[in-house]
């Protein structure tokens, strides 16, 4: 024996105006109710299994294994597409957390300095290198994204890459 909620019960008896809960006699114990039947379709062993039991019609378990038997090429390949999709992108997202974590800490060095002295000498140069590795990072994230080849330097320094900058523009 279960007690519905109040929504439950409306629900139940179709009626909103109802303002008393009912008890409903269930064959499942309360700790079964919650259980819910999985959505992932029945592998060829458990649809043997409940054939032989008696759970499924012989012919309906025949119809699923052929329909299961047609599915499994397209499944596997499906496997294998993810597999070396999975590998090719692999050390993409290693560069990308690398060079971000190189960004991250150009783009830290220039805001702490900004925001402690707006006027301090080098806030021009940090805030070059910062845009300069930002922009870096993306050349370097989509000529990896183009090749064809496999990626097999995933750790680049920035700092070899960046240009000084030039002239003095506070003048």
């Amino acid at each position: 024996m279960r007690r519905l909620t109040l929504r439950q019960t409306q629900a139940l008896l179709r009626r909103p105006d109802i303002r008393t809960r009912t008890s409903v006699i269930s064959s499942r114990c309360k700790a079964c109710w919650e259980q819910t039947k999985s959505t992932k379709p029945l592998t060829k062993k458990q649809i043997r299994n409940k054939m032989n039991s008696g759970d499924l019609h012989r012919v309906k378990g025949e119809m699923m294994l052929k329909k299961l038997e047609d599915k499994l090429p397209e499944m596997r390949s499906q496997v294998m597409k993810q597999y070396w999709n999975d590998k090719k992108a692999k050390p993409i997202k290693e560069l990308s957390s690398n060079l971000q974590q190189q960004v991250d800490k150009y783009k830290s060095r220039y805001y702490s300095l900004r925001n402690i002295n707006p006027q301090h000498a080098d806030l021009p140069q940090y805030k070059a290198n910062y845009e300069q590795a930002r922009l870096l990072k993306k050349k370097l994230i989509a000529d990896a994204k183009q090749s064809t080849k496999t990626i097999t330097k995933t750790q680049i320094n920035l700092a070899s890459l960046l240009q000084p900058r030039k002239g003095n523009d506070d003048v």
